[in-house]
């Protein structure tokens, strides 16, 4: 019975010791885009950053929250473990990634206004809208006075409602997260009455791609992070997860999207 009770108390312990050696996940700020980084975890962005931490074999929670309320939860409110797609123009506590992913900003028109925006400068006389903060992240402060008129909206579902409305002339937007958005609004069948959602729509990449990355508070994990990236991206992962995601929006990002 003494060695029974033994072997059980041993036993006892050592699962004890186990669980309390298991570490917590690591509790990852993720911004809500469509197409890019969603519950899921699905999106092109997230799905990078996931398969880089599963290579690291680190486990991970995302939380979820607006674009740029997850910068600032991480930055001011001291929340999370790290925090990722944070853009070069931020700077954020810890310890910053290589850039693990890229964006493609560019100008979106109907193809029936015949307007081909290859540069900004033919932007010129246009009504125009983007996404918040975008005149700083994009570099277009110069340009805005040139143009007819130029307003921002944080709800990228106003962007393309606006444009099929004929409200506005161009759209500056990612390449991927517009085309999701439009493939949900005609499905939706909401405005489907208002305006022609199934308008032909013409992306032209006019910005050069922008590197995001991401920020953790432990050096050790920002290391394993780039170390696990690079071994991804040497292996054709990286690429693939990308051609993947660009391929399903090609009717409207066409060939320019990060030149894939």
């Amino acid at each position: 019975m003494k060695w029974l009770l033994l072997a059980f108390a041993i036993g006892t312990l050592a699962t004890q010791a186990n669980a309390v050696s298991e570490p917590e996940p690591l509790l990852v700020l993720a911004p809500y885009l469509p197409a890019t980084s969603e519950q899921g975890p699905a999106g092109r962005d997230i799905e990078i950053f996931a398969a880089v931490m599963d290579r690291c074999e680190i486990d991970v929670h995302f939380h979820f929250y607006p674009f740029k309320r997850h910068l600032r939860n991480f930055t001011h409110e001291g929340l999370g473990d790290a925090v990722m797609t944070v853009p070069p123009d931020m700077d954020t506590p810890g310890f910053e990634s290589t850039p693990y992913v890229y964006y493609q900003n560019g100008a979106a028109v109907l193809e029936s206004t015949n307007i081909k925006p290859y540069h900004l400068r033919y932007l010129k006389g246009l009504r125009v809208v983007s996404f918040a903060g975008a005149s700083q992240l994009l570099g277009i402060e110069s340009h805005i006075e040139s143009f007819a008129s130029y307003s921002e909206f944080a709800d990228q579902r106003i962007h393309s409602r606006m444009l099929f409305l004929n409200r506005v002339d161009v759209v500056l937007a990612d390449g991927l997260i517009f085309a999701e958005i439009n493939h949900r609004l005609r499905a939706d069948r909401t405005y489907a009455d208002k305006a022609d959602l199934h308008q032909k729509v013409m992306f032209i990449p006019i910005f050069a791609p922008t590197p995001y990355r991401a920020s953790f508070r432990k050096k050790e994990h920002r290391d394993a992070f780039n170390a696990c990236f690079s071994e991804l991206e040497a292996e054709g992962v990286v690429r693939a997860i990308n051609v993947r995601h660009i391929e399903k929006y090609r009717d409207t990002v066409g060939y320019g999207y990060l030149g894939y």
